[in-house]
């Protein structure tokens, strides 16, 4: 029996006690249990399933707001002439 988890396991007594309910409660040859993750090539772990790295969404987002910000001054500029 496979489960996967969505999100990091938080507490190990509670992963104890679904693993001893299981094993009284039911007659399987093996258990597993994995938590859910991602892995971002910059920031490393992530839990839970995430397309997406949230850091560097933030960054890209702070990047892209500069950016605009830094246009927008330069139309200013350029339409003071």
């Amino acid at each position: 029996f496979h489960t996967f988890m969505g999100e990091k396991i938080k507490d190990w007594k509670s992963c104890r006690d679904l693993v001893k309910s299981i094993f009284e409660n039911y007659r399987i040859p093996y258990l597993t249990i994995s938590p859910t993750y991602s892995i971002c090539p910059i920031h490393g772990y992530i839990a839970g399933e995430h397309f997406e790295c949230p850091k560097c969404k933030a960054e890209k987002e702070k990047q892209l707001k500069q950016k605009i910000a830094q246009l927008e001054a330069e139309k200013a500029e350029l339409t003071k002439k």
